[in-house]
């Protein structure tokens, strides 16, 4: 083989392994910061002002936080992981309660998961999308008992020409023992978010065990990879 074209095909290949890196790169909590999860029993106040004030709070030191919507049988809870001393300000108006992270007590075995990315900027179901929606629809799946669904929201509060937003990542995890079940819940589940909010799982995705181990992490696609802006209204519409 010729000498220039083996430099080439070497450094062909190192532009795909350095692609491959940064595609599948993610920017996680910082540990200097001592996080913990948080049950939000307030949700009257959880509000778009108040994401606004929090986005002020978190940017001046960079902070990811992870919102997560968490469904078992039929019961439901709003959770929020982030810096201790981040929340102080907000644990009597959230009515916030320290938890233990539930990620201890799940088998992998009995998870599925996948991240959440917007079919395109033309088709923009969200903007129509109504407070409670979103959740009531999730809800409606009719969990068994011992089954769940996860739904988790990590964000990073950035600079944008239309005011306070979040870099953004999505993902969905669906819990149960039975393999068919998994299956059903995972297309009930991307039904629903194609249909209310134009979100869809992401084509060549992570493995549901790669993605899991993002999800337990609370892992950030950082902008400069994939750009995924979501303002505290949109926010709203999806948590509340």
């Amino acid at each position: 083989m010729p000498l220039a074209i083996l430099i080439l095909a070497v450094v062909l290949t190192s532009l795909v392994s350095a692609y491959l890196s940064m595609r599948d790169y993610r920017d996680l909590p910082d540990r200097k910061h001592p996080y913990s999860l948080f049950l939000i029993r307030n949700l009257a106040n959880f509000t778009p002002e108040l994401l606004k004030q929090l986005y002020d709070d978190a940017k001046k030191h960079g902070i990811i936080i992870s919102f997560e919507r968490l469904f078992k049988g039929n019961q439901e809870a709003l959770v929020i992981y982030a810096p201790k001393n981040l929340l102080d300000n907000y644990k009597e108006l959230l009515g916030l309660l320290e938890l233990e992270d539930y990620h201890e007590k799940l088998k992998e075995r009995d998870v599925l998961s996948w991240e959440l990315i917007p079919t395109s900027a033309k088709h923009n179901p969200l903007a129509a999308l109504q407070e409670s929606v979103l959740r009531l629809s999730l809800k409606n799946l009719s969990l068994k008992d011992e089954e769940q669904l996860i739904f988790q929201i990590v964000v990073l509060a950035v600079e944008s020409k239309v005011g306070q937003s979040f870099q953004t990542s999505l993902r969905v995890a669906v819990v149960s023992a039975e393999l068919s079940r998994r299956s059903e819940l995972a297309h009930g589940v991307d039904g629903i978010f194609s249909r209310l909010t134009g979100f869809h799982k992401q084509k060549g995705a992570a493995k549901s065990s790669q993605s899991y181990g993002l999800l337990k992490k609370r892992g950030l696609v950082p902008k400069e990879i994939s750009k995924f802006i979501l303002n505290s209204e949109s926010l709203i519409k999806l948590l509340k």
